[in-house]
């Protein structure tokens, strides 16, 4: 074992690529990775392996006087200042720790809670674990609202329809917007609420103390949102609407038409034209409660 950065995953660097543009990236992953191999020789860290789920950061797997640890150096110093705040805001409970940070550019340590994928999981814990994350208090820190987020997801929906000119997808894209702006303006008991902004199955871990979630894209909004985009992202065989039903069942406080709103907002959004079948359940869904919404 040394202090170099171990093999980069050609997963991470197609992943890069598409959010930074290819020169950037390789520009960026440059950079990245020395001033990794630098905070290794100055927290003493033995890097074991490139992480290849991330697709805006450089995530290595150490150990060292904190035991199992993450190297986390994010592409934007702002999206990494709003996840250190995030988990600060946390405190563990759900997320990682921050076990040290470097403030100018965003770069944290954090423990290790285990491997995505490994393990199983029910919808109860993973309503369970969006109600600890939601009663942070997010106060003491800046965090965007949601608005920002859901522009993004607006705007690479709209690429990916026009890429293969499906006028019926993008007209669901405006009606979505539409509907996602009032869902926001019109807040429930208890909103806003510190949100994980990303909360989905490829971002959940089975810890030693419970279900726990990474890579956060932090905002402030109404708490339906993290419920409805895991409906929407729920694991493959499981079709959309019996999610639906699910949270409804166990959460019958809930608005069920508010909710059914935001899945099929959030489904237009997160539909992927090229996935084929896999994307089917999704477009199902879409077809399904287009009238309704």
């Amino acid at each position: 074992m040394g202090h170099a950065v171990p093999a980069i995953p050609d997963s991470l660097r197609e992943n890069l690529a598409y959010g930074l543009g290819s020169e950037q990236a390789e520009r960026w992953l440059a950079d990245a990775v020395e001033r990794a191999e630098e905070l290794f020789e100055a927290w003493d860290l033995e890097p074991e392996q490139v992480l290849s789920g991330g697709s805006e950061s450089l995530c290595v797997k150490c150990t060292g006087a904190d035991g199992d640890s993450v190297l986390k150096l994010p592409a934007s110093v702002p999206g990494g200042a709003a996840e250190i705040a995030a988990l600060h805001a946390w405190q563990g409970d759900g997320a990682a720790r921050v076990l040290r940070e470097q403030p100018e550019q965003s770069v944290m340590l954090m423990n290790f809670l285990g491997w995505v994928g490994q393990g199983s999981y029910t919808l109860p814990e993973v309503l369970d674990l969006a109600d600890r994350l939601h009663r942070a208090d997010p106060a003491p820190y800046l965090f965007p609202a949601l608005d920002a987020n859901l522009a993004r997801r607006v705007a690479w929906a709209r690429d990916r329809f026009a890429e293969v000119s499906d006028d019926e997808a993008l007209a669901d894209v405006d009606a979505a917007e539409k509907i996602l702006a009032a869902l926001v303006d019109t807040l429930a008991d208890g909103d806003p609420v510190l949100l994980h902004g990303d909360l989905q199955p490829k971002n959940l871990i089975v810890s030693d103390a419970g279900l726990a979630v990474v890579d956060p894209l932090p905002a402030v909004g109404p708490a339906m949102y993290d419920v409805a985009l895991y409906v929407v992202k729920c694991p493959r065989d499981h079709a959309l609407t019996s999610c639906q039903d699910e949270v409804l069942a166990l959460r019958p406080e809930l608005d069920a038409d508010r909710l059914r709103q935001w899945c099929w907002a959030l489904a237009v959004l997160e539909s992927r034209p090229y996935l084929g079948d896999l994307n089917a359940r999704r477009v199902e869904y879409i077809r399904k409660f287009r009238d309704e919404v």
